[in-house]
This record gives C-alpha cells, sequence and structure tokens, in this order.
C-alpha cells in the first residue's frame, strides 16, 4: 500500500473558473510523489486547525 502524502498547494482568492477562491497544485508534482511510491493528498486551503490536524493524522 502507498504511503499517504500530505502536499501543499497554492491558492488564489478568486478562481477563473468559479468565483470563490481556488487551488492550484503543479500535475507534474503530484506525479513525482507518485512516481516515488506515495499517493498525494492535496490539502485544501483552511484556517482550521481541526481540518488540518485531521489530514495530518490521516497522512504517513
Amino acid at each position: 500500500m502507498r504511503p499517504l502524502i500530505l502536499v501543499t498547494s497554492a491558492h488564489s482568492a478568486k478562481g477563473t473558473e468559479f468565483g470563490d477562491a481556488s487551488l492550484s497544485l503543479s500535475r507534474r508534482y503530484a506525479l513525482a510523489v507518485f512516481a516515488t511510491g506515495g499517493l498525494p493528498l492535496a490539502l485544501t486551503h483552511s484556517e482550521s486547525r481541526e481540518i488540518i490536524a485531521a489530514c495530518r493524522v490521516r497522512c504517513d
């Protein structure tokens, strides 16, 4: 089983597709994590310590 790797993404206040905040993660970066045996999980932009902690607990 591949380890779950938490990766951070860039965010912008307003995306081009939707009117709210958006996330951006390089496809190459995610593929590199996968190529080296990991399974990338993008961390959503959040200031909530609860959400961040819940994501960290699930990752390796």
